[in-house]
């Protein structure tokens, strides 16, 4: 098995880009480089709220529910059956999940830009929902 080489913020920068205008991202995270690459764990959201960016001044935003916005989203690359998810053991297959259904193109393209990094480092393959 190899092993991804990466680190989380070097995967951020691909995934979305490392700066705008002058100014780095704001990203969350959930793990570490060694999570990422030893165990293929990583979470994180491109906090756009923070990224001082007027495009996202004009979106409808309800504190109170926040994942009616696709101001908060997440995307997770985890095995399937893993503790951390929905079951006790580890799975052979690592999956990519997201919180919304429909998600903004820079969150998609991201997303895909995941899948397309870890599977290259790891020579895996690519497939959709289940397959």
């Amino acid at each position: 098995t190899k092993k991804i080489d990466f680190t989380t913020r070097e995967l951020v920068w691909k995934m979305w880009f490392k700066e705008r205008n002058g100014k780095k991202i704001s990203f969350s995270n959930v793990g570490d480089d060694a999570m990422l690459q030893d165990d293929f764990f990583f979470g994180v959201q491109f906090d756009k709220w923070r990224f001082n960016d007027k495009r996202w001044n004009h979106i409808p935003y309800d504190k109170s529910n926040p994942w009616t916005s696709f101001s908060d989203e997440n995307i997770q690359l985890e095995f399937e059956n893993d503790f951390i998810t929905d079951g006790r053991e580890r799975g052979e297959n690592l999956r990519i999940a997201t919180t919304h259904t429909d998600i903004l193109t820079v969150d998609k393209r991201a997303m895909y830009i995941m899948a397309v990094e870890v599977a290259s480092a790891i020579d895996g393959q690519i497939s959709e929902e289940d397959e």
